[in-house]
């Protein structure tokens, strides 16, 4: 995404998955700002992490992942987005970072495609609508 990234990562120790948030946003700051020869924090914000809590939220959490560049029109197809790892849970590539086995356990990559892309319009209007709040 053009504002912010996603990862779902499994830590296998403790304060693993904040250390390589860390280190990924410093080492990315320090190559752009000696790319455009400036300085200083490139992101704004904290990090933010959600633990998931069972096998559903983590097979909806991907499928949400695997959907925000569509939801947002950068991409009118999810493996159109060159920065997704969607090709991969769909078997079209291969990866030595991505393993797509803790979702893919129970689908094919085309029931896993029926899966996410059944929910296109329905994740563009909870974000259509997600700022509005009752008075």
């Amino acid at each position: 995404m053009p504002s912010h990234f996603h990862f779902t990562l499994k830590q296998e120790k403790d304060n693993g998955i904040r250390f390589f948030i860390q280190k990924l946003t410093n080492s990315f700051a320090h190559y752009l700002n000696t790319k455009n020869e400036s300085y200083g924090p490139i992101f704004t914000g904290n990090f933010k992490a959600v633990r998931v809590a069972n096998d559903e939220q983590l097979l909806h959490l991907s499928r949400y992942i695997h959907l925000n560049p569509v939801t947002d029109y950068l991409v009118k197809k999810p493996e159109d987005y060159p920065y997704s790892s969607y090709r991969v849970f769909l078997g079209l590539e291969s990866s030595s970072f991505i393993d797509p086995t803790l979702v893919m356990n129970d689908y094919t990559p085309e029931s896993y495609r029926k899966f996410v892309e059944g929910r296109i319009d329905y994740q563009r209007e909870l974000d259509r609508i997600k700022h509005l709040t009752l008075e």
